[in-house]
């Protein structure tokens, strides 16, 4: 029986915006022990000054989780980033989750910085410095830390509109900050009618989710294993809900394992133009770019168009996550005005590199396993050019000798799927 591998991840969908404590009930929904973010606070909080609040309810009909929290009138951090900073590093928290929660306040503190035209250091806190929003970021962060997903993907959250009521006084939605880390990290942000008239995405849920999220899409395909849903406070007059689904997918390489799968599937793109304006040597250098981008193969063959004009149909196999940079290269690079894009995938077979050492010389081999359990050696086609040039033996002599020395080969890294 082949051995398939799919890994799990998690999706976030966010239809009612993106905030801390939603996150955060989500993650207990889906399986989060409440124990464990309680052990964490008795690290920064006396005992019985702190209490968590995790129960069931629903949201016009759906059920759900809500979470809030109850604490200390002072916090220790106050409003500093300088200070949450020093008391984040004195904690015994574990390395990984202490590091990332430093990372959402950096994230949170640049964004401020830029927004109040000071440097970092000079960053005072208001709404984010309370005892709720740290607690909130300590969670999603032990939530993290415990589901250990290989990749996060979350939907573009919607931002809202109006005004709400700041330290600052009334600011737009969304508000200065979160537009900041929404510009800094590339995040598309949705907004319009369809979305009720109030502050959905606030800074603390998109800071976390712009050190989290590997991609804020949907994933092209999926197995649901298990769903958590954390419930909002407020009345939209429509579910207020934000759903973690964790998932089997197959959207990205492995970089090594010990025991490996049979087969990967790997999801990928095309991109594909016709083009019949470009002159043969501007179409082989713009192919050159391409490839120097990061496509995986590209390939292109005559097409008779509209009007019977001959063209060049342009074709590149891509990774999903080059999508982007990719086009750049056809608008920028090329002279085309369209470019069709489509889903495909394509399955691997495990390989590593490695040597074999024949009577004529080092040779450098790729090495793939078989779904039967057999290996097979793919000599490189440079290194049978270099070696047949300096013993003069001819490429097909060089073949069959590495086929009778293919149990010497020795492998220079670890068994893997790409390229």
């Amino acid at each position: 029986m082949l051995n398939y591998h799919y890994m799990e991840s998690l999706f976030i969908e966010c239809p009612t915006g993106l905030s801390g404590d939603m996150l955060l009930a989500a993650f207990f929904d889906l399986g989060l022990p409440k124990e464990l973010l309680e052990s964490k606070l008795k690290l920064f909080f006396a005992e019985k000054t702190c209490s968590l609040k995790v129960y069931e309810t629903k949201s016009y009909g759906l059920r759900g989780l809500r979470f809030s929290v109850k604490g200390p009138d002072e916090f220790s951090p106050k409003s500093r980033w300088l200070d949450i900073k020093k008391y984040i590093y004195s904690t015994p928290l574990d390395d990984a989750i202490k590091e990332n929660i430093l990372n959402v306040y950096k994230e949170l503190a640049e964004a401020e910085a830029f927004v109040h035209g000071c440097e970092m250091n000079e960053v005072h806190f208001h709404e984010i410095a309370s005892y709720e929003t740290f607690i909130n970021i300590l969670g999603v962060c032990i939530g993290i830390d415990f589901f250990k997903p290989k990749m996060i993907f979350c939907m573009p959250p919607p931002v809202g509109s109006g005004y709400v009521k700041t330290s600052h006084g009334l600011l737009p939605v969304p508000v200065p900050t979160v537009l900041e880390i929404a510009k800094r990290n590339q995040i598309k942000l949705l907004g319009g009618e369809n979305f009720p008239s109030e502050e959905l995405t606030t800074p603390t849920g998109i800071a976390l989710m712009s050190l989290f999220a590997n991609k804020f899409e949907q994933p092209s395909s999926y197995e649901v294993l298990k769903t958590g849903v954390g419930l909002g406070s407020k009345d939209f007059g429509c579910p207020n809900m934000l759903r973690i689904c964790k998932i089997k997918n197959s959207e990205f390489e492995i970089k090594s394992s010990k025991s490996m799968p049979d087969l990967f599937w790997q999801n990928l793109l095309i991109q594909e133009a016709w083009i019949d304006d470009a002159s043969p040597e501007d179409l082989a250098e713009f192919i050159d770019q391409l490839r120097l981008t990061g496509a995986i193969e590209v390939a292109c063959n005559p097409v008779q168009m509209k009007k019977g004009r001959i063209g060049m149909n342009v074709k590149a196999i891509v990774h999903s996550d080059l999508a982007e940079k990719l086009r750049s290269i056809w608008f920028l690079k090329g002279t085309t005005i369209g470019l069709r894009e489509s889903v495909i995938g394509r399955w691997l077979l495990p390989r590593r590199r490695g040597s074999c050492m024949t009577s004529y010389g080092e040779i450098a081999c790729k090495q793939v396993k078989r779904p039967d359990g057999s290996f097979t050696l793919k000599p490189e086609h440079s290194d049978l050019l270099r070696v047949s040039a300096e013993s003069r033996q001819s490429l097909d002599q060089l073949r069959k000798e590495i086929i009778l020395v293919s149990d010497k080969f020795v492998p220079n890294e670890d068994w893997s799927f790409s390229s």
